[in-house]
């Protein structure tokens, strides 16, 4: 399955912030697969209005948010391939601002319809769930929403709630083991008040000591504030206890060979 935590931090008021941290191991019944999946993305949200044209040329608004899931890698990729293009042409003469209600529920009416034909099939196969989270341009803050399996209406389906980062829950995890990675999430949060980067130390200890088999791989991380997402590289040594000398992403190095696109080079910040 996974590990993903997602979390605010409010330790720069002028910015706050929310996080998302997640190995990228993909298994099927225990077994690996791919040791570089990815599960954290970016969703980019375009709006337009009538330009000179007379057509719907002019960008009003540009934002990224994040998506990630655990479970089905079908369905977790699939809802967000079938969705994502689509936000990228929205179209409003009264130059109208989404909310990210707005988006998540349209988000979970592709997840309804894909998993509800794919439970029949795949059984306990397609259970899977998911996030969005980052800034709402519209309700001004920081949101996060869940998707989640729910038989309470006596029948699998996928169901939507918004996150309530309060003070006795100040986080959400997707994946395996949640007792006990919750637990460790919470104390984690308790322990390093003035550390934004404690949750991640939960997943990269599940990720390095192979505890479960389910999850694995690398350190996936992002961060989503007022201005979008934000995915990172992250910074490693090749000699224990020397300053980093590389830069990975989903465990991949980042050589010359794919360092480069052309003449332009990957860019963006990197975390060790």
């Amino acid at each position: 399955m996974t590990g993903i935590a997602i979390w605010p931090s409010y330790t720069d008021l002028e910015c706050p912030r929310i996080w998302a941290s997640g190995d990228s191991l993909i298994s099927q019944h225990g077994s690996p697969l791919i040791q570089d999946g990815a599960k954290i993305f970016s969703v980019p949200v375009i709006c337009r209005s009538i330009g000179k044209d007379g057509l719907f040329s002019e960008p009003y608004f540009a934002h990224t948010l994040g998506y990630c899931f655990a479970g089905s890698t079908l369905m977790g990729q699939n809802s967000f391939l079938s969705t994502a293009p689509l936000l990228t042409t929205l179209t409003s003469e009264e130059k109208y601002i989404p909310s990210m209600e707005d988006v998540a529920k349209y988000f979970h009416y592709f997840m309804r319809n894909s998993y509800d034909y794919y439970k029949v099939i795949a059984q306990g196969g397609a259970q899977f769930e998911a996030a969005i989270f980052g800034w709402c341009h519209n309700a001004k803050a920081l949101e996060a929403w869940h998707f989640k399996p729910s038989d309470a209406s006596g029948a699998w389906e996928i169901v939507i709630e918004k996150v309530d980062f309060c003070e006795s829950c100040r986080f959400l995890y997707l994946g395996d083991h949640k007792e006990h990675v919750k637990t460790e999430l919470a104390t984690a949060l308790l322990l390093c008040a003035d550390n934004e980067q404690a949750p991640r130390k939960v997943i990269q200890k599940l990720i390095e000591s192979e505890i479960y088999g389910s999850i694995g791989g690398d350190e996936q991380l992002a961060m989503a504030n007022e201005f979008g997402l934000q995915p990172y590289l992250l910074a490693r040594s090749t000699v224990s206890g020397s300053p980093p000398t590389k830069f990975t992403h989903l465990g991949i190095e980042l050589t010359d060979d794919i360092a480069w696109v052309g003449k332009a080079r990957v860019g963006g910040p990197a975390i060790i």
